[in-house]
Formats: structure tokens, sequence, C-alpha cells
């Protein structure tokens, strides 16, 4: 492949296999679609468990390229675009497609599934945003088996619809927590109660939380004699689902990011959960996701949603590997990992 016709990637060779950085074919956009110059990418938790744990493994294509999150500028655009042009900064989701994948230096986007990113927000801002800000706004907006099927904000009436309900927030320092806890204040929900540690009590209240408890702190004793008729456990572990039913009102959802651990008793009373998935591309997800794509301009403009702060990691695709070790291990907190494909260095491998 000459340099004009290729491009560095961050490559899964097969499943359970060892990163490494190779050269893939530069992608043509098609018909309602763009290809995107990535400025920026974010790791998310789930490119660990693609690689580590098998998961999806059926569905892709090995070689692999994953990564869901991109910030860039479009270099050229498919039939049928008019809503985006050449040289405009944009922030989109990919997919399980190769040629959709975020870690590689081009990517194609979906133009229903990219938002353009007003000046003052940066690229490296920006990548934070798809999967988060979807996870958050499918958990609560979806109206089937993977949400909450609450009104959604950008809907007619919908912003301030839930004004006086109070909301549970699990985890609220997690990239996924940081959006729900800033679409349940559009929504209108208050008071906004949020868990996580003491020292992001004050980033958190700026995004809207009304409490932040001390993740140490058992929820039980510090919510004693409330209930909530909507709790989001953006952490999903089997101690954070075994507290947050004891909180549930009858009737009430709990939306979870992993799979549910409880047992039918602690659901009584038409209590239930809802697993979301965060991708736009999902079948059941497409109205939500275009409802997100369609304002999240303008909420980025007014200040309605603020990306996650971030950590840019050193060495372009081939810092990935050591950010994605550092999630699996739990050991981020309060900032989304970003990496800068063009500060790639040409042939690094990593070997993990």
């Amino acid at each position: 492949m000459s340099a004009q016709q290729s491009q560095k990637a961050l490559l899964l060779p097969a499943p359970y296999g060892k990163f490494a950085i190779g050269a893939t074919s530069i992608p043509t956009p098609g018909p309602g679609t763009v290809l995107v110059r990535n400025a920026a990418v974010a790791l998310n938790p789930v490119d660990w468990m693609i690689q580590k744990m098998g998961f999806a493994s059926d569905i892709i294509h090995f070689p692999a390229v994953i990564g869901w999150d991109f910030a860039g500028v479009v270099v050229s655009v498919g039939e049928g675009v008019t809503a985006l042009q050449g040289g405009d900064r944009v922030v989109a989701q990919g997919n399980l497609q190769n040629e959709r994948g975020s870690y590689q230096e081009y990517t194609i986007a979906s133009v229903d599934y990219a938002a353009k990113i007003p000046a003052a927000i940066s690229f490296d801002e920006a990548a934070s945003l798809p999967i988060g800000l979807m996870t958050a706004a499918t958990g609560l907006y979806q109206n089937g088996t993977l949400g909450a099927g609450l009104r959604a904000p950008w809907d007619d009436g919908g912003r301030g619809s839930y004004t006086g309900t109070p909301i549970l927030i699990i985890g609220g320092a997690s990239s996924v927590g940081c959006y729900v806890l800033q679409l349940a204040k559009l929504s209108g929900f208050a008071p906004i109660y949020t868990t996580a540690s003491a020292k992001h009590t004050a980033y958190l209240e700026s995004l809207g939380a009304t409490r932040v408890i001390d993740r140490a702190q058992p929820l039980g004793s510090a919510l004693a004699g409330e209930q909530f008729s909507v709790i989001f456990d953006a952490i999903s572990e089997e101690e954070t689902q075994h507290a947050a039913s004891t909180l549930l009102a009858r009737g009430g959802t709990l939306v979870l990011v992993h799979a549910s651990a409880l047992s039918e008793g602690e659901l009584e009373g038409g209590r239930k959960t809802r697993s979301v998935f965060g991708s736009a591309f999902h079948p059941a997800n497409g109205a939500v996701g275009a409802g997100v794509y369609a304002n999240l301009e303008r909420y980025l403009e007014e200040g309605d949603i603020k990306p996650n702060r971030v950590e840019v990691l050193a060495g372009g695709l081939a810092g990935i590997v050591g950010g994605l070790e550092r999630l699996e291990k739990g050991a981020v907190s309060g900032v989304k990992l970003v990496v800068r494909p063009g500060e790639t260095i040409q042939d690094a491998v990593q070997g993990k």
C-alpha cells in the first residue's frame, strides 16, 4: 500500500490476541457517511473486554480495528451528504465494523451519529462524548428493554418534565455518570443524588449534583427513608446493585451498565432492571441516537452538556494498550482517557 492509501491503526489480530500497530487501508465514504481524520480518540472499558474476554468476537472481523469514540476533521463526504462538508470539526460514534473503529488515523462516520464541535470545545474533550453520553441517554430515555423509557429533554415539552422528582446516580464520577448527571438536570430531576469519592464533590456539583455521597458510606444509611422511581447505577457491581435495590420504589426502574445480579425477591412490587447498551447503531437505540446527535452541537454551545475531563496519553495509538490496562484495573477516576492518533510513532508495537 502506498503512503497515500494506507494509515496507521492499532490492530487486534485475533480474539484474545495482542495489540500491535500496523497498516490498513484508508476507507472511502459511501452514502450518508463521511471520512474523518481523527485528532483524538477515547478509550472505553468494553475495549479491554473485547481483547481479553472475547466480547462480541462472533461479529468482529479480524484483524480488527476497534474503538468507539472519535473527534476530528471531515476530509471527504459520501453521496447525498449535505449536513457536513470537508473541513468541519466533528465528533462521532463508531461501531465494530473495521472502517468505523476509532483506533486508527481515519474513520468512517455516519452523519446520523455525528455532530459539529463548537470552537470552544477541543478535540480531546469532544472525543469523550459518544459512548458515555449515548449510554447515559439510552439508559434514561430508551423506551424498551435497554432503558427507563423517560421523556427525553429534546422532545417537545420534555425539558424539565421531571421537575421535583428525585433521582439517584451511582458512580457519578465515571464517564457515564457525569453525563447522566447532566441529562438528569436537563430533565428537571431534583434533588439529584450521586455517589463518588469525596475529592470529586465540587466537580459533580458543577454538573448538576445536589448531594454527593462518599462512595465509602453505606447507601442505606446515607439515604435512609428515601425511595427512588429511577436509579442509574453507572458502576453495576453486585454490591452496588444490591444497595440500589433497597432504595428502589415499587414500580421503579434500576438502570445498569452490566447484567443484573438481583434476585426475583429483590425486584418484587413491579421493580425492574434495564441493562443498557450504549451504541447508537443498535436497532433499538436509533431514535435516542438521532435525538442526541441532532441536539448535541446546541447543547455544547449552550453549556447544557459539558464533555468529560480528559487525560491525554502519550504515544498516540501505541498508548491505548496501557490505558486499557488501567481501565481493567479500575485505576481511572474522574477523567476520560484519550489519545491523539497523529502522535503515533511509526513502527511502534505494543505486545500486551
